[in-house]
């Protein structure tokens, strides 16, 4: 059965990389082999609590050979703990 995201504990598979969406979490799983990256085998598993990328915002965006992709931004924080829109600065 192919991977869904309907509910937490899913998994994502992507090209060197498996993401499960857990509760409080997210798993990165990096695969390990010949054809792999070094990068992504040393980094090996690597869990990112929901805290850490609640300020990110995804939006879709089209590259110059017409595929589609994503484009993370962070949001600045306000002093209650909110989002207060894009962050300035590189882009």
């Amino acid at each position: 059965m192919p991977p869904t995201m309907s509910r937490m504990g899913d998994v994502l598979a992507g090209f060197h990389a498996a993401w499960e969406f857990e509760s409080d979490s997210v798993l990165i799983r990096f695969e390990r082999g010949i054809r792999t990256p070094k990068l992504y085998q040393a980094l090996g598993e690597r869990r990112i609590p929901h805290e850490a990328i609640a300020a990110v915002t995804l939006s879709p965006r089209e590259t110059r050979d017409r595929r589609s992709s994503c484009r993370a931004e962070t949001r600045r924080r306000s002093s209650d703990g909110g989002g207060g829109g894009p962050a300035q600065g590189r882009r």
